[in-house]
């Protein structure tokens, strides 16, 4: 049987591998969650990534550790996973520049194995059992954007209102709604709770307008409840209706195509056609991770 151990940054993220399975639900393989990491994307991305020191690593170095030594076979007592996939959000900060977040990966990958491994042979060796094994993957512009390709996905988020975003139409990926209800309002006070949902950027926002579906009146603070509604919604998720529209999704239907290559699975990759995002499958020349 093979394991693929899926590194999360996200809350709702936590339930990835019980849905992945949904996908792959054979048993040659198994999904193992490790515990939640602090991701890098939350602020505007530089062209040039940040680098940390070996005391204080930068948070995208320290995923770049985690990813490491997974497949490292001197630092568990178990057999390595078969398969280590990291998954971030982009979030709207850096939907404009993707190839930004995955140079921060692949400088964090370098940086680390040249601070951990005292020779050459050490890192060469490490360097290919990343190659092998680890994957870098991101969801667009977050997580709750693809429960938008699902009404009981939504539903089982705890949603109080009808979704006016048309997934077969609009790529949830670039998701943005025209819900007059939703933009109206004015914006929160800087320095305010309520209403959650009434930020500058929620037009594009997958999770804000998810706030306002499961509290329109803005009164709650979290009407919508990642550890609860998120995690249902993703739990179960109809992965063949969010990938259904072919030239939609690219990145996640990226993660699937990567999964199927990495378990032998085409049949499976078969099943959900269409385009991939090409920063992150298939993989181009000089790949640093088996995808990016």
């Amino acid at each position: 049987m093979k394991r693929v151990a899926l590194l999360v940054t996200g809350k709702t993220e936590e339930v990835l591998h019980q849905s992945l399975k949904r996908v792959f639900p054979g048993e040659g393989v198994t999904f193992v969650m490790r515990p939640p990491r602090e991701g890098f994307t939350s602020t505007p991305l530089l062209e040039t990534p940040l680098r940390g020191t070996e005391d204080k690593p930068t948070a995208a170095e320290k995923l770049a550790q985690a990813l490491v030594a997974e497949v490292d076979p001197g630092r568990r007592d178990e057999e390595p996973p078969d398969l280590v996939v990291l998954v971030d959000d982009l979030e709207l900060y850096n939907v404009e520049w993707p190839e930004r977040a995955i140079e921060y990966i692949r400088t964090a990958v370098s940086t680390h194995v040249d601070r951990r491994y005292s020779s050459e042979t050490a890192r060469q060796r490490a360097l290919s059992r990343v190659r092998a094994r680890c994957s870098f993957h991101l969801l667009c512009p977050m997580v709750e954007a693809y429960f938008y390709a699902e009404g009981a996905a939504l539903d089982r988020a705890d949603a109080k209102r009808a979704s006016m975003f048309e997934a077969k139409l609009v790529d949830a990926e670039s998701f943005e709604v025209a819900d007059p209800d939703f933009l109206t309002h004015p914006d929160r006070p800087k320095k305010g709770d309520l209403p959650p949902w009434a930020t500058p950027d929620r037009a594009c926002h997958p999770k804000r307008y998810l706030q306002f579906l499961c509290d329109p009146t803005g009164k709650e603070k979290r009407a919508y409840k990642e550890t609860e509604g998120g995690r249902a919604a993703l739990r179960e998720l109809d992965w063949p209706a969010v990938l259904a529209p072919s030239t939609h999704v690219r990145f996640i239907r990226s993660l699937i195509h990567d999964l199927a290559d990495a378990l032998d699975e085409p049949a499976i990759a078969a099943q959900f056609p269409g385009d991939t995002h090409p920063a992150t499958w298939p993989p181009c020349a000089g790949n640093l991770l088996r995808n990016v």
